[in-house]
């Protein structure tokens, strides 16, 4: 049990504190899985003092962290993308992107394009291998320029899939959807 620490914010209150590899154990008396984290450190008060119990090294030790606050999202719309729209057809979310967020997430030669934002775990994206992060530039032979030219898409099916072409990793692909696992 536990979740590994696989990056710490240069200015958050963790520096100094939490190291790369450091394994989190407990929070205070709450022990820690990755499912959990999240619920967990969401009820953390911002500027409250808490224990950490982690596992560094091979060896367990207790530390303690004051917990910061997330800073506010920038208000620069060059930053920030679109709002979230929703595919049900596809069973996901995406936001548009600006040419910043294209470079971020390494879809630097790409002019457009969708970030998927949200995935249903048992809808057709999800199942089709898309995962949060995807950059989704063309709807078969369409070019996606706004969240709105993926809305309209029919829901896929194994005689009538939706072809996407996504960047991931700086890499671009298709994915067929077809509303069943890949295998």
């Amino acid at each position: 049990m536990g979740a590994l620490v696989t990056a710490v914010d240069a200015q958050g209150t963790s520096v100094g504190t939490l190291l790369i590899g450091d394994v989190l154990l407990n929070v205070g008396s709450e022990r820690v899985t990755f499912k959990d984290l999240s619920k967990i450190t969401a009820r953390l008060v911002p500027n409250a003092l808490v224990t950490l119990t982690i596992l560094r090294s091979g060896a367990r030790e207790s530390v303690a962290l004051k917990v910061g606050r997330l800073p506010e999202p920038p208000v620069d719309p060059t930053l920030t993308g679109g709002e979230d729209t929703w595919v049900p057809a596809l069973g996901i979310g995406v936001a548009d992107t600006t040419t910043e967020i294209r470079k971020a997430i390494k879809g630097n030669d790409e002019p457009t394009g969708l970030i998927v934002t949200q995935l249903r775990p048992t809808g057709p994206g999800a199942l089709g291998g898309l995962r949060i992060g995807d950059l989704i530039t063309h709807v078969g032979t369409k070019q996606l320029i706004q969240a709105a030219d993926l809305a309209s898409v029919g829901k896929p099916t194994l005689q009538d899939p939706v072809l996407l072409r996504i960047v991931r990793d700086g890499a671009g692909t298709f994915i067929a959807l077809t509303g069943e696992a890949v295998p």
